[in-house]
């Protein structure tokens, strides 16, 4: 079957993701043929557009990257700038599943800077939201109080309940992520009312995902283990392995968190043998080793602490996350300390400094910097005089 003998049942069954998944092969190699003959480029883009929040929720994204950007040389083959702008955006998505927040960057400039010349406020927004939702990837300068503020301006004049969902996700995830959990709380059930009105399963269980996240931040136990049960009944619906994976790991961070580190590493290691069954070779693989380590060096499981410590770290430089690289190095300090090597604790508390400075300012760098000096500060006490520490505080 090629795109054409697709297409009519695509556009009616788009949002059925169990009806994708199991065609996804066919469907993949339809669409990519479409993209090769020049009296197919509309219609594959079509299908790309109808398929795209399918891949994102699969997390399907590295195979279609190619057929993305050769959609775009069409395009720009055929003068269509909204059609552009609109694939730059869809590219964006695909690379902020893959953790790689420099082609996310890239890739929404192009499409804000598209959306500007040709005054098209909605993809203009859709723009900025991408931009917002990216702080949860990399902090940057760019999140300031007078962005915020435009870009809500910007919402209600495009006043669509699509994009309201969206902009209210997006400052959720981002205020979360800067550890200011009061904004991110409001924003995060701004959103889940927007897409329950409209009645869209998927971006509900994303919702309530992200309050689960909230209110563990928050450290409200209960309502993070409500909202995570919540989103594992919505995602239900629509099945994906690496989604269900990712639920997992934060449930495993939950009871990190309440210091119940034997069930901590029962749910981290087997969200990561997961994610790593699922080839998911980005930020989430590297946020499971690196709390899988820390869970384990409370169990006094050093070595393999090390071993997951080691393997996150490799990916927080490759992707140039500086607070989680920062935050890595801290709990290798906690470890070394632990383990009475006090030196090389020293040394990854200063190369944790060094590296934390790279971080835009939020309460949660502030909060990370002060925990690491205190450390610094509780190992280079002197000893007491009948030889023990001197306690700190």
């Amino acid at each position: 079957m090629d795109l054409d003998d697709w297409l009519p049942e695509l556009r009616e069954r788009h949002k059925d993701y169990h009806w994708i998944a199991a065609r996804a092969d066919q469907l993949f190699q339809a669409t990519n043929a479409a993209v090769r003959r020049p009296p197919q480029h509309r219609k594959a883009f079509e299908a790309l557009t109808l398929l795209h929040s399918y891949i994102v929720l699969y997390d399907d994204w590295a195979r279609w990257l190619r057929p993305w950007y050769d959609t775009l040389i069409n395009l720009q083959n055929v003068k269509d700038s909204r059609a552009q702008t609109y694939i730059w955006n869809g590219l964006s998505g695909l690379y902020a599943v893959s953790g790689d927040h420099k082609r996310v960057r890239a890739a929404l400039q192009n499409s804000l800077e598209r959306a500007e010349e040709d005054d098209d406020q909605d993809l203009l927004l859709a723009a900025y939201i991408g931009l917002i939702q990216l702080q949860c990837l990399h902090q940057d300068e760019f999140f300031t109080p007078e962005l915020i503020e435009r870009v809500l301006r910007l919402a209600k004049h495009v006043n669509q309940f699509k994009r309201w969902g969206q902009l209210h996700q997006a400052l959720a995830m981002a205020y979360n992520h800067r550890g200011e959990t009061d904004q991110a709380l409001g924003h995060g059930q701004m959103a889940y009312a927007y897409w329950l009105k409209m009645n869209d399963t998927v971006q509900m269980a994303r919702a309530a995902f992200t309050l689960s996240q909230v209110c563990r931040i928050a450290r409200l136990f209960p309502q993070a283990v409500l909202f995570l049960n919540v989103s594992r009944t919505l995602y239900a619906q629509n099945p994906s392995g690496a989604r269900h994976a990712v639920l997992d790991y934060h449930q495993g961070l939950i009871y990190l968190d309440q210091e119940n580190y034997v069930e901590a590493a029962d749910w981290l290691h087997y969200a990561l043998q997961e994610l790593s069954r699922l080839n998911q070779q980005h930020f989430h693989v590297a946020a499971a080793q690196h709390s899988l380590g820390i869970a384990l060096v409370h169990l006094r499981r050093f070595d393999e602490a090390q071993a997951n410590f080691e393997a996150a770290l490799t990916i927080w430089q490759e992707q140039q996350n500086d607070y989680e690289h920062a935050n890595l190095y801290y709990a290798l300090a906690l470890m070394e300390k632990l383990r009475g090597n006090t030196a090389q604790a020293v040394i990854s508390l200063k190369q944790a400094l060094a590296v934390c400075v790279r971080v835009p300012p939020s309460s949660l760098r502030t909060r990370l910097q002060e925990e690491m000096r205190a450390l610094l500060t509780e190992i280079d006490k002197p000893p007491a005089a009948d030889g023990s520490s001197t306690p700190s505080g």
